[in-house]
């Protein structure tokens, strides 16, 4: 357990389909069900620490108190300016009367940007593009104020395998490994969309 699968995770849930953004029903995210369920962007990101074992029980935080979960839990602030890593997590929060925050998850990263993955809202946007990865980037000069990477090391961003030769006979009739190795193509062809937002 670790970032790897918090990362892995973030992807499949902006490519499940029957997850979408609501914040009245924030900790209903499930991924086991074929019927809508909900998550705003910070009970994802508390879902996919979850699942990388940063806690033990989900805390389904806020961005209200999200940066002092993160913290206890190994995170460590990164200068919003320097490099964005597959993994890292972005935030912001503006407090007072219309006091709203946001956070997402590096999918991509960059030199001070990178392509985010997240709850985005749902506002003038479709059910599937509510929850998903984005198509253009961010960068540091946006709203965001604090980038926190994770305490044990980095992800290996998705990388399409590349299907081996067929070693001999028959090209027609695949190997094992061939075989395996189409399928699992196949899956993350299937569920890593890029071009939502």
């Amino acid at each position: 357990m670790g970032l790897q699968e918090a990362y892995q995770a973030c992807i499949d849930v902006c490519n499940y389909p029957y997850i979408g953004y609501n914040q009245d029903y924030r900790t209903t995210l499930d991924m086991s069900v074929t019927y809508r369920t909900y998550c705003d962007c910070s009970s994802l990101m508390a879902y996919c620490m979850t699942v990388g074992g940063y806690f033990t029980r989900n805390p389904w935080f806020t961005t209200s108190g999200q940066i002092s979960d993160m913290l206890n839990a190994g995170w460590v602030e990164q200068p919003l300016s320097g490099e964005w890593k597959a993994g890292d997590i972005l935030w912001y929060r503006y407090e007072g009367d219309n006091a709203h925050g946001h956070t997402e998850m590096v999918y991509s990263g960059g030199s001070g940007s990178g392509i985010l993955m997240g709850a985005h809202g749902r506002n003038n946007r479709a059910f599937p593009d509510q929850v998903s990865i984005r198509s253009s980037p961010s960068n540091y000069t946006q709203n965001w104020m604090k980038l926190l990477r994770a305490p044990d090391g980095e992800v290996v961003p998705y990388d399409p395998p590349d299907i081996p030769p067929v070693p001999g006979g028959d090209p027609g009739v695949p190997t094992d490994a061939m075989f395996r190795a189409q399928v699992i193509s196949e899956l993350q062809r299937r569920y890593v969309i890029l071009g939502r937002h």
